[in-house]
């Protein structure tokens, strides 16, 4: 599907129905899912969004419905636009109806979740920004579930503000790419500013939300679980070198350093032994004995 540049849908609900009767006003409709589109507003609606949606099952009959519309200076009316629609299928001889769906067909072609919500991503977006807006996108799903709408509704301005950040932040490392090879070192270094600016911004936006300091708790978690259990020694802060033990620090209390006590404490360079000394998967790291 193809979205007009500025007559944009907010949202679109996609519908599927098997039934044999003619007459689409007494058809039994399953709902999918449904897809969001950006508002276009980096691009001053220039720019045409194309969506593709896999949709795994048997149906004759498909129906979208369209939630709102963005509305913007070239759309003043709260028009909707769709350049291009396009549904490929497969033909199934026999031609029996059934609402059923193989489970185990569907399980196995389908895509993870995650990977539909990436899809929607820019290729040219890194993968430390994608899977930000990705965590964001799942807990507003989740808000959504509970019917927390108004904890969904801030996850969903979070997710359109890191997306247009996130557009920004391509064009700019594209520019500063461009600026270095035409030896332009004065818009380099403002485009390089401006990357860090943005990329510190989408961080910032998601550490606002509740819920995501967990998620970044839990991620830190099952990567110190992954390298207690391959024997590998937790650097979390990653300044340290586990070879052998320090004499001086042989007896020293069970701590965790941050960035700055670090270089408090140790002013000159040592190297420190570090062993798992306690773990908990739900709190995350709790404790290193040195």
């Amino acid at each position: 599907m193809l979205s007009h540049e500025s007559k944009i849908p907010n949202k679109l609900e996609i519908y599927i129905s098997d039934g044999r009767n003619a007459d689409t006003a007494t058809l039994q409709w399953s709902r999918l899912g449904f897809f969001t589109l950006g508002d276009n507003e980096d691009t001053q609606w220039q720019a045409r969004e194309l969506k593709t949606v896999d949709v795994s099952g048997q149906l004759r009959f498909m129906k979208l419905r369209i939630l709102g519309c963005h509305i913007n200076r070239e759309n003043m009316f709260n028009q909707v636009g769709l350049i291009a629609l396009k549904v490929l299928g497969k033909k199934i001889s026999g031609g029996g109806a059934r609402n059923e769906i193989n489970k185990d067909k569907i399980e196995a072609k389908a895509k993870s979740y995650k990977e539909r919500i990436i899809e929607d991503l820019s290729p040219e977006l890194d993968e430390k920004t994608k899977q930000i807006i990705c965590d964001i996108i799942e807990l507003k799903d989740k808000a959504v579930k509970q019917e927390d709408f108004a904890g969904a509704k801030g996850l969903r301005d979070a997710e359109l503000a890191m997306k247009r950040d996130a557009n920004r932040l391509i064009a700019m490392r594209k520019e500063k790419q461009a600026c270095v090879e035409a030896e332009n070192y004065e818009r380099a270094h403002y485009c390089k500013e401006e990357v860090e600016k943005l990329e510190k911004g989408i961080l910032t936006t998601a550490r606002s939300k509740r819920g995501y300091r967990l998620i970044e708790k839990r991620r830190l978690a099952m990567k110190a679980a992954k390298a207690a259990k391959f024997g590998s020694l937790v650097d979390p802060c990653g300044l340290i070198h586990p070879t052998i033990r320090h004499p001086n620090l042989e007896h020293a209390d069970h701590c965790l350093l941050s960035h700055g006590q670090w270089h408090q404490k140790l002013q000159n360079p040592v190297i420190l032994h570090l062993k798992l000394h306690c773990f908990d998967p739900h709190k995350g790291l709790h404790r290193l004995s040195v």
